[in-house]
């Protein structure tokens, strides 16, 4: 029995055990809550960069439709170009500025063409990692709150087992003394 007795004196340890297991504990929620504040700062910045693409996008809308104005406005400008007739008349006649029509032509082009799809396509794929990145922080946060619960039922349930443990040696401490 002199042999048990030395390896049960201790009983200090085991409390002590048991108050850093509940550190353990506190220290993982704590880290836990630092993740989840980090990931969901990570969805603001890329919801932000999201809705800065959208604007942009909507700002190229804006000047698409401005060069169509102004290509479209384009013919009316020019000169009037004045024939006189052998008979003493003569008329005008309105000449198109054509180099001009052609820039504003080919300003409308660029704007709404190559750049236009390019713009609707980073925006598009600006929404679609948004989307998957909801999705995965939805399904970490999923796996943290199971494995969150997990920890939490093993640190309770080892808090109870080591009282017990505790508590058993106590007694057998009393009983040993009497």
């Amino acid at each position: 029995m002199k042999d048990q007795d030395v390896y049960i004196k201790d009983v200090e340890a085991i409390a002590e055990f048991k108050q850093k297991f509940g550190d353990f504990y506190q220290s993982f929620e704590e880290h836990i809550h630092q993740f989840t504040v980090a990931l969901r700062q990570h969805i603001e910045k890329l919801e932000d960069v999201k809705q800065q693409i959208r604007r942009e996008r909507e700002q190229l809308d804006d000047e698409i439709s401005n060069a169509y104005n102004v290509y479209r406005d384009s013919y009316n400008y020019g000169s009037y170009q004045t024939y006189y007739n052998p008979d003493g008349s003569s008329h005008s006649e309105f000449i198109p500025d054509y180099s001009y029509i052609a820039e504003c032509r080919r300003e409308y082009e660029h704007l709404s063409g190559n750049l236009y799809h390019q713009a609707q396509s980073c925006e598009g794929l600006a929404h679609s990692k948004l989307m998957q990145s909801h999705t995965y922080v939805n399904l970490i946060e999923q796996r943290i709150a199971s494995a969150q619960h997990l920890i939490q039922t093993y640190v309770e349930r080892g808090g109870i087992y080591l009282s017990n443990v505790e508590q058993a040696i106590n007694e057998y401490k009393e009983r040993s003394i009497n």
